[in-house]
């Protein structure tokens, strides 16, 4: 299931390059495509009538508000402690991503989030063997540097070929300053670290919520606070001119598939940590989430095609990066301790 996480959220970031519209109205369409292809999904899979036998997400929501004040406030509060600060994550990280690239955004943004984020995640679920699992956390957050100096080293390699041969340089998104960019980076960083430990709290026995109401739990919390968080990156954009709800309104559908699509991959993603950080301990589910630039690595290689005419230089880069995620996935599978769950 942990492969889903890595699938789903890998995938959801290539939705996000070269947006058609202003990264707030993407926002806001992406945070209510997400929800909806949360509660399709578990409305799909999620209930008591669906094989294999389990508790439905009704049926546990009403178990956990039956278990009292307390249960309901570690277990709701935990998953809307990460429900709406993610929801904030992606506001920095689609209008980094818009104004700075993949290749200056994930590792900074994504990279502070790992660190801080398993630290915390592991002090509530400790359920990781700490031999592998640390060893294995440094070399995630090397393979995200490593990353960042493969997309640098392509980005210079391609400048370069195009001056030689007198190709004009795209220059239709205005570039952030550096100090803007990692501002904007740490800024939604900060956001990005109460997911994991706040799922933790979501996920924890006793009276835990299963991975179909966490899931809901986390994105409807989210869905809620949306409205003023994305209409403030509509009216006071960080690039760009300011717009409003009336322009998300008009919206063709060929503007808002990337959103759609975007939000599918999101939810797949996020269910597939749901189902998998309760078996391997959410401290190890959320460093394998955090792998996803070795996903969008994958995508841009095979599918995009833009390392077609990198030099050696960068290859080399290349292959590092991804032996080094490989190397941390392989630490993390060594790393779990694997618990059966009362909903399976």
């Amino acid at each position: 299931m942990v492969s889903l996480a890595l699938f789903g959220w890998g995938t959801q970031t290539n939705s996000v390059i070269d947006l058609k519209v202003p990264a707030g109205v993407y926002h806001f369409e992406f945070i209510i495509w997400r929800t909806i292809w949360t509660i399709l999904i578990c409305l799909l899979i999620g209930t008591n009538i669906v094989p294999p036998e389990h508790t439905g997400f009704v049926e546990n929501l009403m178990e956990v508000i039956r278990s009292g004040k307390s249960s309901i406030i570690t277990h709701f509060g935990g998953a809307m402690l990460a429900g709406i600060p993610d929801m904030i994550f992606q506001i920095f990280l689609f209008a980094n991503i818009d104004g700075s690239g993949l290749a200056s955004t994930v590792p900074i943004q994504v990279g502070s989030d790992t660190v801080f984020g398993a630290i915390l995640t592991l002090i509530i679920d400790r359920r990781a063997k700490l031999q592998f699992y640390i060893p294995g956390l440094i070399i995630n957050c090397i393979a995200i540097l490593l990353n960042a100096v493969t997309y640098r080293s392509l980005h210079n390699e391609n400048v370069a070929r195009d001056k030689e041969a007198l190709v004009p340089q795209n220059d239709y998104h205005s570039k952030f300053s550096t100090t803007k960019m990692i501002l904007i980076a740490l800024a939604g960083a900060l956001c990005g670290v109460p997911f994991g430990p706040g799922t933790a709290l979501g996920g924890k026995e006793p009276n835990a919520l299963n991975p179909y109401s966490l899931a809901l739990v986390f994105c409807i919390s989210g869905l809620l606070a949306a409205p003023f968080c994305s209409y403030l990156l509509m009216r006071y954009p960080f690039q760009g001119e300011p717009c409003s709800m009336r322009d998300w309104w008009n919206c063709t559908w060929k503007q808002r598939w990337p959103a759609i699509w975007g939000g599918l991959m999101w939810a797949i993603g996020t269910l597939g940590y749901s189902l998998a950080a309760p078996h391997l301990g959410y401290s190890v589910a959320f460093v394998f989430g955090q792998s996803t630039p070795f996903v969008t690595s994958l995508y841009s290689i095979f599918y995009f095609k833009e390392f077609a005419h990198a030099g050696k230089k960068t290859w080399t880069w290349e292959i590092l990066m991804l032996l080094s995620f490989s190397v941390s996935l392989g630490l993390m599978c060594c790393a779990q301790e694997c618990f059966v769950c009362s909903y399976t």
